[in-house]
């Protein structure tokens, strides 16, 4: 009996530690895309070089240079993933920029203003 209750409890743990796992990456790329829309163009940049350095810490620490250069493939997908955010953003951004949106007020006018003929 107790068997079964350390294996349900284990399986729970598990069930728990990917959850959480899933959650921080969900809210890193939901911090990434926060950066990413900041009028500082510098912002976004932070976790693609924050991961980046942990990926040359990672390789030049690991005794095992395969290991390092499994866990920089998986790595690197991730930093691509936040530069394409990045970029994504930005050229939302510039375009927002170039093609400034109307005064709301005007439209709201010009959307309820009828013309009557006499």
């Amino acid at each position: 009996m107790a068997f079964i209750t350390i294996v349900l409890l284990s399986g729970f743990m598990m069930l728990a530690m990917y959850a959480i796992l899933i959650m921080m990456v969900i809210g890193s790329f939901v911090l990434q895309f926060a950066l990413s829309r900041l009028k500082n163009p510098w912002a976004g940049l932070i976790l693609p070089a924050l991961v980046s350095a942990f990926v040359l810490y990672l390789c030049v620490l690991s005794g095992d240079f395969l290991g390092g250069l499994v866990a920089m493939r998986y790595f690197v997908l991730v930093v691509v993933l936040y530069v394409l955010i990045y970029l994504f953003c930005r050229n939302r951004r510039k375009k927002q920029m170039l093609n400034p949106p109307e005064d709301k007020e005007q439209e709201k006018k010009k959307k309820y203003t009828y013309y009557y003929r006499e």
